[in-house]
Formats: C-alpha cells, sequence, structure tokens
C-alpha cells in the first residue's frame, strides 16, 4: 500500500464498513465499490478523515444495497468450465449447448444452438480446454475484427484511420484505447454480449480517437453516432456478472 492510500474503518448502526482511502488530485469525495466488495474513495489531500469517514457513514445505505447485489450476482456465476456435454456457453447473447464427442480428429464447429467439440481422446482436459478457447478466441477475433470495420464507416467525417485490434481477457473494462499507438484493446468475454453491446463499446473507443478523455464534448459525439449508448451501457451492467 502506497503512502497515499490508507485503509479505514467506519462502524455504522450494527455492522462494519471497510474502505480503502486514496489521496488523489480531485475536487470531491468520489465513492467507489466493486464487485469483489472493494470500497474505494477518492478524497482531496487536505480532507480531514474524519470527514471523509462521516462521507461513508451517510453513504452507508447505499453502500450495504450495492454489497448486497453484488453477493447476489456472486452465487449466480457458474462455476469453472469442465468442458463437457451440456455445459453452456453464450455467443453474441445466445445460449450454445456443448457436446463432447469422440472422433477421427480434433475439431470445433457450431451446429445450430450447439458448439460441437469432436476429439480423439475425450479424456484430456487440457486438450478440450485449448481447442475450446481457440476456437472462441478466433471467434472474437472475426466478430469483432467485423464490428470494428462496420463501426469504422460511421466516422467518415473525421478521416479515422483503422486502428490495431487488439484482445484480452479483463476484469475492469469492456474496452480501452491508445490513439498515440492507433490500437483498441477489447476483452473477449464481450463475445458473450449482444452485437448491439459490443457495437456501443467500439463506438465508445473510436469516440476516444477524437476527444481522449470524458468530457461533455466526448458524450455528444456518442450520442451522435450512437443515440442508444445509455441503453447499451445499462444492459452491459446487468449482463456483467454473467460475462
Amino acid at each position: 500500500m502506497s503512502k497515499s492510500e490508507q485503509q479505514r474503518k467506519v462502524i455504522c448502526e450494527n455492522y462494519e464498513i471497510e474502505y480503502l482511502l486514496r489521496r488523489k488530485q480531485v475536487k470531491n469525495l468520489n465513492l467507489r465499490i466493486y464487485p469483489d466488495s472493494r470500497i474505494i474513495v477518492s478524497a482531496p489531500r487536505r480532507v480531514p478523515v474524519s470527514i471523509v469517514d462521516s462521507f461513508v457513514k451517510d453513504k452507508a445505505r447505499y453502500i450495504h444495497s450495492a454489497l448486497e447485489k453484488f453477493a447476489q450476482a456472486r452465487k449466480t456465476i457458474p462455476p469453472p468450465k469442465e468442458y463437457v456435454s451440456g455445459e453452456e456457453f453464450h455467443i453474441l447473447g445466445d445460449k450454445y449447448l456443448l457436446k463432447l464427442e469422440k472422433g477421427d480428429r480434433d475439431n470445433v464447429v457450431i451446429d445450430e444452438q450447439n458448439i460441437r467439440l469432436t476429439m480423439k481422446d475425450t479424456t484430456e482436459f487440457k486438450r478440450r480446454e485449448k481447442l475450446l478457447l481457440k476456437f472462441l478466441d478466433q471467434l472474437c477475433l472475426t466478430t469483432f475484427t467485423e464490428i470494428l470495420h462496420d463501426s469504422l464507416a460511421l466516422f467518415q467525417d473525421f478521416n479515422l484511420t483503422l486502428p490495431t485490434l487488439k484482445l484480452r481477457s479483463m476484469k475492469s473494462r469492456w474496452g480501452s484505447c491508445s490513439p498515440a499507438k492507433k490500437a483498441i484493446t477489447l476483452n473477449k468475454r464481450l463475445l458473450a454480449a449482444p452485437r448491439s453491446c459490443i457495437e456501443y463499446v467500439v463506438v465508445h473507443e473510436l469516440c476516444h480517437f477524437i476527444q481522449p478523455n470524458h468530457s461533455q464534448d466526448f458524450y455528444r459525439l456518442l450520442a451522435a453516432i450512437r443515440p442508444d449508448w445509455k441503453e447499451q451501457k445499462q444492459k452491459l451492467k446487468q449482463l456483467e456478472p454473467y460475462l
């Protein structure tokens, strides 16, 4: 923990709230609650800790409610995949069932609402995992590349060039961009979301090539190109525990 951080506790009614206080160059107190139950408060350097503690106490009901929702969401998160018949996978908002079958060669295909994983030896877990993840990664690349090309056409007035597309598994964000490197990074987990949600994330990141921050100008641009962005953002938020 750095010198600008401090772990603190406050007593609210009959329960305790533990939070991380971060001293930053901000004008106001800012509270963030994360799905893993972390509570982080950013505060100006000169604001007394007593004021910060009072701020947290005032937000106690909101904090308690948010923690309860995250706790309930964690209960519904499925266990780690074993890559066996009957497991569910979500692709572009639709549900697919895995069918593990023995065959002459290793192969993965989508057949209607099934993902058929054919293997010479179906008992090898690592091989099952490798084959399916490679298939999903390729599907990510193909799908996201297509959406990026389609989305870029919406920015014709800005003469944007096609950025490099990178894929990563990320826990805290759906996408990021680096205008200096002309690159966009998308979360692999987005493959489970409806196409409209992926399009929103891509447009959001492309807007940052024109407006690098989250200013009013940025949101005006985003709304002009993707008028339903709030709806898609909310949809992603609701899906987040399951993706």
